[in-house]
């Protein structure tokens, strides 16, 4: 049996960065405290398929300082291994992590009978039980299970049979490694250059290293796509549209701005016990109370979705969540200036 560790990961809302983040210890701070700043969401008539994301969120593996990280086709992976399971146990038996997309329909704890392609970390096994220890979210909760060595086959084989994109998914292995000095450090010029983007709602993709050159048409040209706080706008008209509708409200609407608000405060607090920023308790405080109706309105929006799925039309709670959320919005707007203000921009 072997299991590699999965440290406490201050991301949580999307399987890709906590995979990632699971694998780092607290040294990584100053690098995970410079990114996830920006989000974008693109606007779609299809309301399961509305979600804000951290921005770019393909790029935080390709840079993190701390990863020898690898990128293998399926096709590479077939070809020298055979099954999927004989692929990562030899690689987790090297300290290597794995992740993949698996099709989840074939995994029995998901509950799934439809085709449900979605990303997943592999950080153990065991060859006498013949079962994978494996992560990803299952009904909203990063949940670690061991799943049979069948079950993962048959979920890795259908993805990449059945999914039309497949070849821009890559199998990725990684393990951890130490950075050089300069890369230790906090950069507060570039955090504060991706905040003001931020705030100022503007794409800022170029400011970014690794941008593979194919993907930089992909953000900036689409008239849907929002980012930063214009970002959080079209998430509170996409909850408007829920309530007018009395549809679900997309669960990560939630989980990504409550993350990013806790992330946040996380950060002020170590700029501040670095020295790095002057403490001000009034931008803390700030930033907390933010965090906190976060959390708030991420619990309002389950209750929503109960009442909505047993057929109720819950307006009271529709219209907390508007309002709170609106005030959330205002609230972060005034933050940023206060950080602003606080370096002399």
């Amino acid at each position: 049996m072997k299991k590699l560790p999965l440290n406490p990961s201050i991301i949580e809302a999307y399987p890709s960065s906590r995979n990632l983040l699971s694998a780092l210890n607290h040294n990584a701070l100053p690098w995970i405290y410079n990114k996830f700043i920006q989000i974008k969401t693109i606007e779609t008539n299809e309301n399961s398929d509305y979600q804000p994301v951290y921005f770019p969120e393909f790029n935080f593996f390709d840079e993190c300082p701390y990863l020898h990280l690898n990128k293998l086709t399926n096709d590479f992976v077939v070809e020298h291994w055979g099954n999927f399971s004989n692929f990562v146990t030899k690689v987790i038996d090297n300290e290597y992590y794995v992740q993949a997309h698996l099709d989840r329909s074939q995994i029995k704890y998901a509950n799934s009978s439809l085709f449900y392609p979605h990303v997943t970390l592999f950080y153990g096994y065991c060859p006498s039980k013949r079962i994978i220890n494996i992560a990803d979210f299952y009904h909203h909760i990063y949940t670690e299970i061991e799943v049979s060595f069948n079950e993962i086959d048959n979920a890795y084989r259908n993805f990449y049979n059945n999914f039309e994109w497949q070849y821009d998914f890559p199998v990725r292995v990684y393990k951890t490694k130490e950075p050089e000095q300069e890369q230790l450090e906090f950069n507060l010029d570039y955090f504060l250059d991706v905040l003001t983007d931020y705030y100022n709602s503007t794409n800022n993709f170029e400011k970014y290293k690794y941008i593979p050159p194919e993907s930089k048409t992909l953000y900036g040209i689409e008239d849907n796509v929002f980012f930063g706080i214009k970002a959080c706008e079209s998430s509170l008209n996409h909850i408007v549209e829920c309530h007018s509708n009395n549809f679900f409200i997309p669960y990560e609407i939630f989980s990504l701005l409550y993350d990013r608000s806790n992330l946040m405060c996380k950060r002020l607090e170590y700029l501040f016990n670095e020295r790095i920023l002057t403490r001000n308790n009034d931008l803390h405080l700030l930033y907390q109370d933010i965090c906190n109706n976060m959390k708030i309105l991420q619990s309002l929006g389950v209750k929503i979705n109960a009442l909505v799925s047993y057929g109720k039309e819950p307006r009271e709670l529709y219209k907390r969540i508007i309002d709170n959320f609106h005030s959330s919005i205002e609230k972060e707007k005034k933050a940023i200036q206060m950080l602003f203000a606080s370096v002399g921009m």
